[in-house]
């Protein structure tokens, strides 16, 4: 059986907040062949701040004012025919 008791979190294993585990059955033979910890909100917080910080200034469009949102929406279809492409 494989035991998973921490979380990858900005670059690195940790203990997750709590120390609770999800028991993950073999749906075959009904034996356990996992065990995996049950983050917690506090776990998530902290995955997403790992994030934020790694990737600066590449918050979720949510986040953005929707002139900026606007800024970075396609363009949308021209109506001028393609040009023809040449025979390679």
């Amino acid at each position: 059986m494989t035991d998973y008791t921490k979380i990858y979190v900005g670059a690195s294993w940790v203990r997750p907040q709590l120390d609770s585990t999800v028991e993950i059955l073999n749906s075959a033979t009904e034996e356990v062949m996992a065990r995996v910890v049950r983050g917690t909100a506090a776990d998530v917080d902290l995955a997403v701040d790992a994030a934020r910080r790694a990737l600066p200034g590449r918050a979720g469009a949510r986040h953005r004012p929707p002139s900026a949102r606007r800024a970075c929406a396609p363009s949308p279809p021209s109506s001028e025919p393609l040009p023809p492409t040449s025979p390679s």
